[in-house]
């Protein structure tokens, strides 16, 4: 999360909007976001509805893959990073340059 903290500028200037989501409650959400320092949005996703639409979920526990998805205006997925290149921003920027 903090390197999409740390290009906030950038890819916000691409007409971008960041969302954070997590099966986390909303508290520890809001206390994560604060430490770090986010300018974004953190979405609670607690009861795992986008976790199982999105299919990011892992089996058996309550938590989600770390995956980073670039949506569209057209809400069509363009791009998708999973587990350690999720937290990279080098490729959901440059899908993100595309709008």
């Amino acid at each position: 999360m903090k390197s999409y903290r740390d290009r906030y500028d950038e890819l916000s200037g691409n007409n971008v909007q960041i969302l954070a989501v997590s099966t986390d409650k909303q508290a520890k959400q809001a206390e994560f976001r604060r430490t770090i320092g986010a300018q974004f949005a953190f979405i609670s996703d607690s009861n795992g509805d986008l976790t199982k639409r999105y299919g990011v979920k892992t089996p058996l526990v309550t938590f989600a893959k770390r995956t980073t998805f670039v949506i569209g205006k057209a809400r069509k997925v363009l791009h998708v990073d999973k587990g350690g290149s999720a937290v990279n921003t080098d490729g959901a920027a440059q899908a993100c340059s595309l709008f």
